[in-house]
């Protein structure tokens, strides 16, 4: 009788997987299938699009020749364009409204379902056509995370004047995309990124929001066409853009941001000293070496851990300087010139640059006259 009870549950169990089972192996089939025919569909329309690309088939003959295959169409015509400029492109965009995909794209953008709406915006962004701007723009308010960020970064593919327009107003609510998003989307926009960023950080009308990831965004650009405005950011009083903008001036590497770096290297304020220092080391400033050595015994933690290393990347003038600092008789100069030239000696497996004839006195000698210069 138990045994009975069981069977039952048992079968309806195995009768459940063995539904499931051949579910799943004719919707894999299915997929097999439709992948194959995708495959030969687009190996016979090859040609056609050649010829129509080269201009030896005319819209309507390519047309004919697909026929019901429009998806498939779109799936050639989409891989061509990403690599296409000049005559052959505009041939494809006229193929691809003649055939409804750019109508069918826009359309996607209201779906309810929101990979409907994120891939209709990718397509839009590879199409790049400045008719489709207006629609992307009402996508950046998008719920989808996802599809803000596809839309703005099709936006900035556009690289139209309306489409960065779109982009200075997401600049503008770094909210709703997060940073490594932004600067991938700007990326995209090659050289058109500038515009935007100088609007940002030469009008007052912006939030510091959207200024600071503007300064960022010309750093690791390393646009050189923005270091005049990041110099003007360095008399802001609000410290955090003087920070941002030592810092991209260091990565950008422009030579006259050299002296304004030494001037901040001595600001009152420590977390702009710790940046200008970091700068020093980044731009390799010879004239810095005096600053950093006496920054090594400054109050602040992280601007005599700056300072530290911004000496191991002047090789054997900053490790005789580091070496020296060791018999300093300020504790906190020692320390941190033993935690630094410990971290050279693992870096490089023990071998510390050779020590120089660097005069480690004359730097300090050097720093007491600037400081009366300045």
């Amino acid at each position: 009788m138990v045994a009975e009870l069981l069977l039952w549950p048992i079968l309806v169990v195995a009768g459940f997987s063995a539904i499931l089972f051949t579910v799943l192996f004719i919707q894999r089939f299915n997929r097999a299938l439709k992948e194959r025919w995708i495959e030969q569909r687009q190996n016979a329309l090859l040609p056609v699009f050649h010829e129509f690309i080269a201009g030896d088939a005319s819209l309507d003959q390519l047309v004919s020749h697909v026929g019901q295959s429009v998806l498939v169409a779109e799936l050639i015509i989409l891989n061509f364009l990403h690599d296409l400029t000049g005559e052959g492109r505009e041939r494809l965009i006229e193929a691809a409204r003649r055939l409804g995909l750019i109508r069918r794209s826009v359309r996607e953008l209201r779906s309810s379902s929101w990979t409907k709406r994120d891939l209709a915006a990718m397509r839009l962004g590879i199409y790049a056509i400045e008719e489709t701007v207006s629609e992307l723009e009402r996508t950046l308010h998008d719920p989808r995370a996802e599809v803000r960020y596809t839309s703005a970064r099709s936006l900035g593919m556009i690289g139209s004047s309306t489409a960065t327009d779109a982009l200075i107003d997401i600049l503008d609510h770094p909210e709703l995309l997060n940073a490594p998003r932004v600067l991938e989307i700007v990326q995209s926009m090659q050289n058109q990124i500038s515009e935007p960023i100088k609007v940002l950080l030469s009008s007052p009308e912006h939030n510091v929001e959207a200024k600071l990831l503007a300064i960022d965004l010309a750093g690791d650009l390393r646009d050189y066409s923005l270091v005049d405005l990041l110099l003007q950011v360095l008399h802001s009083s609000d410290k955090e853009k003087v920070v941002r903008s030592v810092k991209a001036l260091g990565k950008i590497a422009a030579p006259q941001s050299v002296e304004p770096i030494l001037i901040l290297a001595q600001d009152r304020q420590w977390e702009v000293r710790a940046q200008a220092l970091k700068a020093i080391g980044l731009l390799g400033i010879d004239e810095g070496i005096p600053m950093l050595i006496d920054n090594l015994s400054d109050g602040s933690y992280w601007v005599r851990v700056n300072a530290a290393e911004a000496l191991g990347r002047f090789g054997e003038k900053g490790c005789d300087a580091l070496l020296a600092a060791q018999a300093n008789p300020d504790s906190f100069a020692q320390d941190i010139a033993r935690y630094q030239l410990e971290r050279m000696s693992r870096s490089t497996n023990g071998d510390l640059p050779p020590r120089g004839t660097y005069d480690v006195e004359q730097p300090r000698q050097a720093t007491t006259a600037w400081q009366h210069m300045a």
